[in-house]
Formats: structure tokens, sequence, C-alpha cells
């Protein structure tokens, strides 16, 4: 029972917290509740899971190989999010393009769940590294472009859930686990499509100086 605690916690807490923005962004008729729990979903659930991968990456492989092997993640995670600033579009089709990774691993374990498992008990947890680097990246457009990284964090997120929802195999607690710690980030992808339903703020215009305060120049008429 010990070990379902955690999906279930990943499970309840991130729609609950969603509803909760949703309904402040209704009251308040803006989207910033939305945006900024599908941010505070996503990169609190990354940062979790990163001080995991990385501590066992470094407990398993030493200082040293543990940066080597780490140092790949890392570049490709900068160089998708430098692009998801500078062309939040342009970022969102590449993104598409590579959710064809995470969600290629998760059908091969729903079809040969002995075989991947295997795999990823000897590499490690591929699927949900891919699924964040993916997720945080696309995070990073949602506030221009909400639409569009709800609807790419819900296929690379929500895809592998349904598989493992539909092709039950396996060990249970080992897909709820995964299944779970895949929600947070579906999640967001529903904040973010929900805030793009709502107009973005306004930005207040910048007021000039007022004419009558000014005052006048040596030789002005």
């Amino acid at each position: 029972m010990e070990r379902f605690i955690l999906p279930l916690l990943f499970t309840i807490v991130p729609p609950s917290l969603t509803a909760l923005a949703a309904w402040l962004a209704h009251r308040r008729k803006r989207r910033r509740p939305l945006i900024w729990t599908g941010w505070g979903l996503l990169y609190a659930t990354a940062a979790f899971l990163a001080l995991i991968v990385v501590g066992e990456l470094f407990s398993a492989q030493g200082l040293l190989m543990g940066a080597v092997i780490l140092a790949p993640w890392v570049i490709s995670l900068a160089a998708l999010g430098a692009l998801a600033v500078r062309a939040p579009r342009t970022a969102l089709t590449v993104l598409a393009l590579l959710a064809v990774l995470p969600i290629g691993l998760a059908t091969w374990e729903a079809f040969d769940p002995l075989g991947a498992s295997s795999w990823a008990d000897s590499i490690g947890p591929v699927e949900l590294v891919l699924i964040y680097v993916l997720a945080i990246v696309a995070g990073l457009t949602a506030h221009r472009t909400p639409r569009e990284a709800g609807w790419l964090l819900l296929f690379v997120a929500g895809a592998p859930i349904a598989l493992r929802i539909l092709t039950p195999a396996g060990e249970l607690a080992r897909q709820a686990i995964i299944a779970s710690l895949s929600m947070p980030a579906a999640t967001a992808g529903v904040a973010f499509l929900l805030a793009s339903r709502h107009a973005p703020a306004a930005r207040r215009p910048r007021r000039g100086p007022d004419r009558s305060q000014r005052r006048l120049q040596p030789g002005s008429s």
C-alpha cells in the first residue's frame, strides 16, 4: 500500500490545483493563475525528478562519468530552451517531432513490458526524462502560445498515461509510478489550454509628459 501513496499524491494534487486556478482565472477574467499553476506543476515535478535521477546517476557512475553522461542532456535542454525563448513556434514544431521518442518507448513497454522494463532497469528512466525535457521547453513557450504548448504537453505526457491504462501490463506499482509522475506535465497542459481561453493581460500604455506641466524652453513661442 505504501508504494501507491506517491502515485496517489501525484494523481490527485495536480488536477485539484488546476481546478482552483481555473476558478480564480474565471473570477478575475485573467489567464495568469492558470499559467503560473501550469509552470509550478511542471517545474516543481521536474526539479523533484532531477534530484532523484541525478543523485542516482552520480551514485552509480561516479562524479566524472556521471557528468559525462549528463552533459549531452543539459546541452540539449539549453539549446532547446534558447530556441523556445527566441522562436516559440519553431521550438514547438521541433518538440512535436521529438515527442516520438517517449511515446515510442511507452508503446514498446505496452506491448513488450518484460523487455522494456529490463532495458529501463539497466539504463534508467529514459522515458520520464525525455517527457520532462520536452515538457520543460514547452513550458517556456506557454506565456505566448498557451494553446499549442498545452496540446503538446497533453500529447507528450498524456499518451504514455493512456497507453498504460489501455494496455495494463507489467508490474502494477511500476506502471502506476511512471504514469502518475507524468500526470503533472499532462495537467500543466490542461492548465495552459484553459489559459488560452482567456485574453492575456493588456499592457498599460505609457503615459507621456503632461503638456500642462512642461516648462517653456527659452526662445519657444
